[in-house]
């Protein structure tokens, strides 16, 4: 029953009319910089304008429920970070999406991982530095995140459940105001992506502490990971990709991901945009990344749940 209406999604024109790009972030941030690049292709190669629509609040929930309740069609597609896919459904009970089955998974872009940094007026140069001076001052020594449930969030308690330590949790509004606070020093503690936070650390104006991967990166050798500190399990691969809603036909589907997966293997689109802001070209098509979304989404619910918002 599914093939005529696949074989239709081949035959009739498309795109027929301007394609939406939401961006469940503020403008300027990382992910909105790529979606920014990845729009400017697909415009050129659809002929139809596709217009990016930044969408930031509660946590890319809003963003993320506006992609899941759009037509089918291809016209509306999402560009999300893993955090809205594999944190959000166990850290909120009333979630207004299902993160399976309300999206179908196109291409994961890339990869990534957090560096944990502090303002040099926190007094804390290492990681052995700042667990002995939380637990001289239980809870008063704060880290900013970009909201409950982020995946700053996440890993900063399992860094403190780890060294049984307990820090101050201060919520932002979307990464750039949580690093501003703690480049400001009006946080001590935060995390970052590699691109924003290199030059800051060179200056001295940060100092880094760990990398919550699996192995140090090439674009920072020198940060360790928690795992060479003494933390375990705190090995974090992040991700941007772009989604469909639910029941968008597969030959659609198939077509996006040729049409994505284009932009993310030209050579100067990878140069510039990717490994010049320290991401880790990823490529996986639908199949793939499906695969990947249903197992992070296991792995990540029983720290998850941890920070369960109340109902």
């Amino acid at each position: 029953m599914l093939c005529p209406g696949a074989a239709r999604a081949q035959a009739d024109p498309w795109p027929q009319r301007p394609v939406r790009l939401i961006v469940p972030s503020t403008p300027g941030s990382g992910i909105d910089l790529m979606a920014r690049s990845l729009a400017e292709h697909l415009a050129a190669r659809w002929g139809k304008p596709v217009v990016l629509e930044n969408r930031p609040g509660a946590n890319a929930i809003i963003g993320t429920e506006a992609a899941a309740r759009s037509a089918p069609d291809g016209h509306v597609l999402l560009f999300s970070s893993d955090a809205a896919f594999t944190i959000n459904p166990h850290v909120y009970p009333k979630l207004p999406y299902d993160p399976l089955a309300d999206f179908a998974p196109v291409a994961q872009v890339v990869t990534f991982s957090q560096i944990l940094v502090a303002h040099p007026s926190a007094g804390v140069a290492s990681w052995t530095a700042l667990v002995a001076a939380a637990g001289r001052s239980p809870g008063r020594l704060a880290y900013a995140s970009l909201g409950t449930g982020s995946a700053a969030h996440l890993m900063s308690e399992l860094l403190a459940r780890s060294a049984a330590i307990e820090l101050l949790h201060v919520p932002y509004k979307g990464f750039a105001p949580a690093f501003q606070a703690v480049l400001n020093g009006e946080v001590p503690l935060g995390w970052s992506n590699i691109f924003a936070a290199r030059s800051h650390v060179e200056a001295g104006r940060l100092r880094a502490l760990g990398i919550a991967a699996a192995k140090r990166s090439r674009f920072m050798p020198a940060v360790p990971t928690f795992a060479e500190l003494g933390v375990d399990g705190l090995a974090f691969d992040l991700w941007f990709g772009v989604f469909a809603p639910a029941a968008t036909p597969p030959a659609l589907v198939e077509r996006l991901y040729h049409d994505i997966a284009q932009w993310m293997t030209d050579p100067a689109v990878v140069e510039r945009d990717f490994l010049a802001r320290a991401y880790e070209p990823s490529g996986l098509g639908p199949g793939q990344f499906g695969v990947l979304l249903r197992r992070e989404l296991a792995a990540r619910g029983p720290p998850a749940r941890a920070l369960r918002a109340p109902d």
